[in-house]
């Protein structure tokens, strides 16, 4: 009984300890309006701290990644985890070798699969982005006009996040740096939650500019079930993109059962690598082209 007691004791005061650390994980990573972006070390930056950020990655070797976090409670999911399966996305990408900055917005939803809560919050989060984005352009214009070079730039939106763009390039933005170059190398639309009825508008005045990459997997478990407060016909673009097709972005298919396809795994090669190449500035192998020819691939 003596034994007994004391190792309930253990097992009590481990979960303790543990519920302590937890507790402070996650009163650190609660969305906090005033940071607009986050590092893989948690640190948060208000928006006087994101073009010295900005300014410090971009005379860094490393390629740089603008990663837009999709539904859920962040900034924790993308920096601590969210479930077995999901979470942990900044570390996940820097897994390529490079550096992950987290665009940081509103995202907890009022239920496992509702969206109306964080459609709410579309507005605030493209004004947002609008102050990561002007960061950025103003960082890289310094740059043009000392003629020093930087390292390749990525936009991942993903899942939710990418409503997000939408809700940023339906306004008046140029997605040009101030020497009139593309801002982003690639911007990458992953397992885009957007609605694919009426995409081709806004995905084009993007790609118009940038080259745009859009996943697309009828497997997506998430994505399925993402109905709430979704319009009929519409559904989740990264389901199927249907036939109105934005004329210059490209559509890379996979099926895959999964919705965070964009971790690095060794199993399935060839969507990893096409990420790599995306953020290390280079051009992807994008599979077998659709019949008849196209800007759609089939990955896998």
């Amino acid at each position: 009984m003596r034994y007994q007691s004391r190792f309930l004791t253990f097992v009590l005061c481990l979960l303790l300890v543990l519920s302590f650390f937890a507790g402070c994980a996650s009163s650190k990573s609660a969305f906090v309006p005033a940071s607009l972006v986050y590092t893989a070390d948690a640190q948060g930056f208000a928006a006087d701290g994101v073009r010295p950020l900005f300014d410090r990655l971009l005379h860094g070797t490393q390629p740089v990644v603008l990663f837009v976090h999709g539904r859920g409670n962040e900034p924790k999911k993308s920096l601590f985890g969210g479930t077995l399966v999901e979470g942990k996305a900044v570390s996940k990408l820097e897994e390529y070798g490079v550096k992950v900055v987290l665009f940081s917005w509103d995202s907890k939803a009022e239920s496992l699969f509702g969206r109306k809560v964080p459609l709410s919050h579309m507005p605030d989060a493209s004004m947002r982005l609008s102050q990561v984005i002007d960061a950025l352009t103003s960082s890289i214009g310094a740059m043009e006009q000392a003629h020093v070079q930087h390292p390749p730039i990525t936009l991942l939106a993903h899942s939710m996040g990418t409503i997000v763009v939408q809700t940023y390039a339906q306004d008046d933005h140029t997605w040009k740096t101030p020497g009139g170059t593309p801002l982003f190398t690639n911007v990458i639309l992953s397992s885009p939650d957007a609605d694919d009825v009426g995409h081709a508008g806004w995905v084009d005045k993007i790609a118009s500019v940038e080259p745009v990459f859009i996943t697309v997997n009828p497997s997506d478990p998430t994505l399925k079930d993402s109905k709430d407060a979704r319009v009929s016909p519409a559904h989740a673009l990264g389901l199927d993109p249907g036939n109105m097709l934005a004329a210059k972005a490209t559509y890379v298919h996979i099926d895959e059962q999964k919705h965070e396809i964009f971790t690095k795994t060794a199993s399935h090669p060839e969507i990893s690598t096409f990420f790599a190449d995306l953020f290390q500035g280079q051009e992807p192998n994008l599979g077998d082209a659709f019949a008849p020819p196209g800007h759609q691939f089939r990955l896998r």
